[in-house]
């Protein structure tokens, strides 16, 4: 939660940082998973590295497929 706060203040850099070691403590959670594979991909939009920004936007693609939530995509 710390990450996407950071990401709705602006402060990408330090988002992207606290989002990814929250990636690495992982969780059981594919919920909250794509969640912050969509702050990522957030965060380094905003940060201008549209590359990694891609490659976070389908893993939360990917997980919203796995959860069988189509509604998410509209």
């Amino acid at each position: 939660m710390i990450g996407q706060e950071l990401l709705q203040a602006g402060h990408y850099q330090a988002s992207t940082q606290m989002l990814e070691a929250a990636l690495k403590i992982g969780t059981c959670s594919l919920k909250l998973r794509g969640s912050v594979f969509s702050a990522l991909s957030s965060g380094f939009w905003g940060l201008g590295n549209i590359d990694k920004a891609i490659i976070y936007m389908q893993k939360d693609l990917t997980v919203a497929k796995n959860l069988g939530t189509k509604d998410v995509l509209l």
